[in-house]
């Protein structure tokens, strides 16, 4: 019943996460790893969904996070045991940072700034992508998360400070992007 609940979103906000997911399934499927169409189109969807969850009640349900963690040490598994051992490694080490970051900022300031289900998102991403793929994952999130702050202060004409910003659909953003235009191969690319 739990589960449910928190899944559950208005009708409009529903529609929105929905359509969001087969456009970005759509693009992952034509630009993203090749021979993964259904992986591709389950991401996009997933993410989009948590993402609707997360800017509405500031959660980003378990079923969702860790259901994304287990596909991609599925999908690791599929191609190997080594594949799987990096799939491991990369939750690991995505949970850990912000994990550590949360009860960081909560010893520092005495109050939550990050909850464990961006976290849990991080590990889904380090699942599916890999641990070295983690920094540019957490460099576009924390750039879409800026541009999303600075364009509603110039909508609202103020910035507040004090209003919770859910994180995890900025987390969403960077780990479909470097899931489906493998982000991380591009950046190395580009610097050497």
């Amino acid at each position: 019943m739990l589960i449910t609940a928190t899944l559950v979103l208005s009708p409009p906000r529903a529609i929105c996460a929905l359509a969001a997911g087969v456009v970005f399934g759509a693009i992952a499927v034509i630009w993203g790893p090749a021979g993964q169409p259904a992986a591709s189109l389950l991401l996009a969807l997933a993410l989009a969904w948590a993402s609707a969850v997360d800017f509405e009640r500031l959660l980003l349900p378990n079923v969702l996070t860790l259901g994304l963690v287990a596909l991609g040490w599925a999908s690791a598994a599929f191609r190997g045991p080594t594949e799987l051992v990096w799939s491991v490694i990369g939750s690991a080490v995505g949970y850990g940072c912000l994990a550590a970051a949360a009860l960081l900022y909560r010893m520092l300031r005495k109050r939550d700034g990050l909850g464990l289900g961006d976290a849990k998102l991080l590990a889904a991403a380090g699942a599916w992508v890999g641990w070295a793929t983690l920094p540019v994952v957490l460099l576009v999130a924390s750039f879409a998360g800026l541009a999303f702050v600075l364009v509603e202060a110039t909508i609202r004409r103020r910035l507040d400070g004090s209003r919770p910003i859910p994180f995890g659909p900025f987390i969403a953003v960077g780990f479909w992007a470097c899931w489906t235009f493998d982000l991380l191969d591009l950046l190395r690319d580009r610097l050497t």
